[in-house]
């Protein structure tokens, strides 16, 4: 992390769901994997439903009774689950 990345995230964060959002996600070909908790406040969960499901290949996991760290509330499983991810 350094300071181009943190205001970079955020004006991501701000333009999500604008116009042409959708779009966009439709032309990453990267294989992703999207990762997010069942009740994450800080970027709604419905987001990484919506994400999945206009990336070509992506696969979403969501944890249950877990907000936006939910890869350090499950670690083991999420290191499980990422391997397979990245094994694939």
């Amino acid at each position: 992390m350094n300071d181009k990345v943190s205001p970079a995230q955020v004006e991501a964060i701000r333009k999500w769901g604008e116009k042409g959002s959708l779009d966009y996600l439709k032309t990453i070909n990267q294989p992703t994997l999207v990762v997010n908790g069942s009740n994450d406040v800080d970027i709604p969960t419905v987001n990484s439903f919506i994400m999945q499901q206009n990336m070509p290949h992506a696969q979403l996991i969501i944890y249950p009774d877990s907000n936006h760290g939910a890869h350090h509330q499950y670690p083991e499983l999420f290191v499980e689950h990422a391997t397979l991810f990245l094994n694939a």
